[in-house]
């Protein structure tokens, strides 16, 4: 009965805001969902297309939930993914509705070899409507296409290994016609060739044997923070290597960074040395500074051991390979990075970027950037760099098919079998929730507030996920939004306030529960 009466008190003082009189709310900040449902029209690999009142302009985020309905493989599992719209469509049946297409932003391997178990068993489904490369061919001369359309696009890979990076880049090429890909295993190395604020700085000498007390300096270093562990051996006290006394060199355990003092070669002694601990195994050359100042080019061969990262430093055997990064460039329309290229100072990392672009005369605008990671090897979540200006994010292992998907579409590339136009979508029909993010403030057993960036429309019927409405049927409440007002505390956003829809007795009485343990935990807290 007072579950009623207190619905009733608030319905019937609209559009006046009415304080619940009947029943207690508890005071909450929790992190939560809110959703609208709707319908996937198709379902891809790469992609997932849903019906929508409104089209989407490019590169709005998703949280996307839906799940595997009978009599389908993997049944009963909830896709919980993140996405980024690309394309948007009138509907060609019901009028005044959309379709809206959205690229998958970070699904993990598990989730996407589930959904090719799934798309392999609906009927006649391929990826393509076409698969004949040799039809997307680009051709110059072909006066049926727009000087846009024939702008060669400059894609920029850069991943830990160059050999891989050069695999990647020749992926691309095959795939896309209109394209020109520039492999490198170094940001910074990378940045020195391109951009005009580092290409200015002078270019290594490489270094000679007279340099070395040896034929080679070994010693090993600590995985953790990269101190001196085991120096070199059988060097006398005396040696110099690159002018340097060996003696006070490896005297303290990170004095050997001394080789390596100004930022350019401290960040690029850092890029490499996170690469080989998880290569295991890498070779490549490196700049370090002589004791006279001068930056010279060494062979570094970097192992990961038992006890620690070991260091072989030699001198270069032939002629640096450091003078092939330079290769002009008029402008960068997409970068692919391997996400342990990017610093840990990811934001800064970004600014850094535009202003180096910008220096540079290359774009009006920052490149799209498609990171490829290990979500579970890494820091850069798929959820944080969903609201960093990242296009695409891959995870390992890579495929293909995402890779190329992404660079056709951040490049608008027609010259590629991965156009709009050209990928088939499986007719699913599939209840889908589209959720944002939302801070629940208020909690009580006939409904709730929360905090909110935009306005609700009053009316509005949309379903809450997270914190405690996890623990509802399917992982989610419907709730019927009454009254939306400015935030009393915070002009940035919204207080709207709603009814549930639908509660089953089970999650009221779980609800019940969870106020009266929030109120109890609350006034424990409290107690002197």
């Amino acid at each position: 009965r007072l579950l009623v009466m207190q619905k009733l008190q608030i319905l019937l003082g609209l559009p006046e805001k009415i304080s619940p009189s009947y029943l207690f709310t508890q005071q909450v900040e929790l992190p939560i969902e809110v959703s609208k449902k709707s319908t996937i029209e198709g379902l891809s690999e790469t992609a997932i297309i849903i019906r929508n009142p409104v089209p989407l302009k490019a590169e709005v985020n998703s949280h996307i939930y839906f799940t595997i309905p009978e009599g389908m493989p993997y049944a009963g599992t909830v896709f919980n993914i993140y996405g980024k719209t690309f394309h948007s469509e009138p509907h060609p049946e019901l009028p005044n509705c959309y379709l809206v297409y959205i690229s998958f932003f970070g699904m993990s391997r598990d989730l996407s070899t589930k959904l090719r178990a799934i798309l392999n068993r609906v009927p006649r489904y391929q990826y393509f409507k076409n698969s004949e490369i040799d039809d997307f061919q680009f051709d110059p001369r072909n006066i049926f296409v727009t000087e846009d359309q024939k702008k060669i696009r400059n894609i920029v890979v850069l991943d830990l290994e160059r050999q891989q990076a050069v695999t990647t880049a020749e992926t691309l090429k095959r795939e896309i016609g209109n394209i020109e890909c520039f492999a490198c295993n170094s940001y910074f190395r990378f940045s020195e060739a391109h951009f005009v604020s580092d290409s200015d700085r002078e270019m290594g000498q490489p270094a000679r044997q007279s340099d070395f007390p040896a034929p080679e300096v070994v010693f090993t270093i600590t995985s953790e923070n990269w101190d001196l562990k085991i120096p070199p051996s059988n060097l006398a006290a005396t040696d110099e290597f690159l002018g340097h006394n060996v003696a006070t060199l490896f005297a303290q355990p990170d004095a050997w960074r001394k080789l390596f003092e100004d930022l350019y070669h401290a960040n690029i002694l850092s890029e490499t040395l996170r690469a080989a601990e998880l290569e295991k195994m890498l070779k490549t050359e490196i700049e370090a500074q002589h004791a006279n100042g001068q930056s010279l080019v060494l062979n570094l061969e970097a192992t990961q051991k038992s006890d620690g990262l070991e260091l072989i430093f030699r001198p270069p055997m032939a002629q640096s390979e450091r003078g092939k990064f330079k290769t002009p460039l008029s402008r960068i329309d997409a970068i692919v990075i391997n996400s342990h290229l990017i610093p840990t100072d990811v934001e800064g990392w970004l600014e850094r970027l535009t202003e180096k672009i910008k220096d540079s005369r290359l774009n009006t605008r920052i490149p799209k950037i498609i990171i490829m990671a290990d979500s579970n090897e890494t820091d850069l979540s798929p959820i944080r760099c969903l609201n960093l200006p990242f296009y695409a994010y891959i995870d390992y292992p890579i495929n293909p098919k995402q890779l190329v998907f992404s660079v056709t579409q951040a490049t608008g590339s027609t010259f590629s079998r991965y156009t709009v136009s050209n990928l088939r979508y499986a007719d699913l029909r599939i209840p889908v929730f589209l959720a944002k993010h939302a801070l629940l403030e208020g909690l009580s057993e006939f409904g709730a507030s929360i905090r909110l960036a935009q306005p609700l429309a009053d009316g509005a019927l949309l379903y809450l996920h997270g914190a405690i409405f996890d623990s509802a049927p399917g992982g989610h409440l419907a709730a019927r939004f009454y009254l939306t007002e400015p935030h009393p505390e915070n002009k940035n956003y919204f207080k709207c306030h709603f009814l549930y829809y639908a509660i089953t007795d089970a999650f009221l009485k779980y609800t019940r529960n969870y106020i009266r343990e929030q109120y109890t935990s609350g006034k424990t807290e409290a107690a002197p």
